[in-house]
């Protein structure tokens, strides 16, 4: 594409303008938050994960979770006394008075 001298002429003089006029440019209130959004979506636009990359994302959001929810069983486990079933049958087939006496408690 060739330009022409009076393309070239018209280029410039609007240029000109505008670097003139941009002092007299005000910018509102919102401008800021604008460009701080449009920066943050380049930045999803360009960073597009891998799918084990989401899965592992996921998980991690899901880990505090998980966590939580061992440490609560774990503090139930030990407060009712959850025994299990192979004590209990060991408990029974050595002892049986010992048995009577757990089953009474724990009912």
């Amino acid at each position: 594409m060739k330009f022409t001298k009076n393309w070239q002429k018209n280029l410039n003089r609007t240029l000109r303008v505008a670097y003139h006029e941009k002092e007299k440019v005000e910018v509102g209130g919102q401008w800021q938050a604008k460009v701080m959004h449009s920066v943050r979506d380049i930045h999803r636009l360009l960073a597009k994960k891998s799918f084990f990359e989401q899965i592992g994302d996921a998980l991690w959001r899901f880990a505090p979770v998980a966590c939580a929810l061992i440490l609560i069983l774990g503090i139930c486990i030990l407060k009712f006394h959850m025994i299990p079933d192979y004590e209990m049958a060991k408990i029974m087939a050595n002892d049986p008075v010992e048995y009577g006496l757990l089953q009474s408690l724990l009912m």
